[in-house]
Formats: C-alpha cells, sequence, structure tokens
C-alpha cells in the first residue's frame, strides 16, 4: 500500500486514540491539520476500508449501530462505554467462556460474541 499524507494521519490518529472512532469523528480530527483540511470524508472512508482490507484496522458496531474503526487487535477483546459522554474504552480481558454445552450451540461453526459494559467513566463522575 502506498504511502500517502491522509494514510499517515488516520494510522496515527488510530495509534494515539486506542479506541474505535467513526469515520466522521476521524474526519473531523484531520481537519483541524492544516497540510490536510482539503481532504473530504469520502477519502478518509476509502483509506479506512483499505486498511480493513489489508488487516491493518478493523471495524466494529457496537449496540447504537454505529460503524467505528479501530487498529485491528491480535487478542479478543470487549468495549465499556460511558454512558455519560460516550467514551469507549478496550476491556482486555473476557468474562465468557466459549465452551457451550449445548446441543444447538455446538452445530455451529466460527462462534463468536460481542460483549458491551456500560457504566459512568471516572472522569465523569469527578463532575
Amino acid at each position: 500500500m502506498k504511502v500517502t499524507k491522509i494514510r499517515v494521519a488516520i494510522l496515527e490518529f488510530l495509534i494515539a486514540k486506542k479506541a474505535p472512532y467513526t469515520a466522521q469523528e476521524i474526519y473531523q480530527t484531520l481537519q483541524e491539520n492544516k497540510a490536510l483540511n482539503s481532504v473530504d470524508l469520502a477519502s478518509v472512508y476509502r483509506n479506512l476500508d483499505k486498511f480493513v482490507k489489508s488487516g491493518i484496522a478493523s471495524h466494529c458496531q457496537l449496540s447504537d449501530a454505529t460503524l467505528r474503526f479501530e487498529l485491528t487487535k491480535t487478542e479478543h477483546h470487549h468495549h465499556i462505554i460511558c454512558t455519560s459522554c460516550q467514551q469507549i474504552d478496550h476491556l482486555f480481558t473476557c468474562p465468557l467462556t466459549v465452551s457451550f454445552s449445548d446441543k444447538i450451540v455446538k452445530n455451529y461453526k466460527n462462534l463468536s460474541h460481542k460483549l458491551e459494559l456500560y457504566g459512568i467513566c471516572p472522569s465523569c463522575q469527578s463532575k
């Protein structure tokens, strides 16, 4: 994949933020960069799509059905979401076991799951 200013900027954003963000949120941040303020939202989507297809990034859809992007994690993880400010953080421990004993589940292949926790983050608690 060719190295471009927008790709480097998107990658730097994803590395710095360490959480899933929408293409719109990434686009708005790039607009603050004088060197990239002419970038359009469609370019951000195209580049994020290339990152997903190449395995650099992945997308996730949380319960609000909004598509978000994050760096591809090698380890299984879930998210915790602040109900006040909507901040999203990663949880790298999984309280679920994939060894289900239900007969129906045993007939499925490529079994996976998604877990979201909700609460009020420490920053919102101190307000």
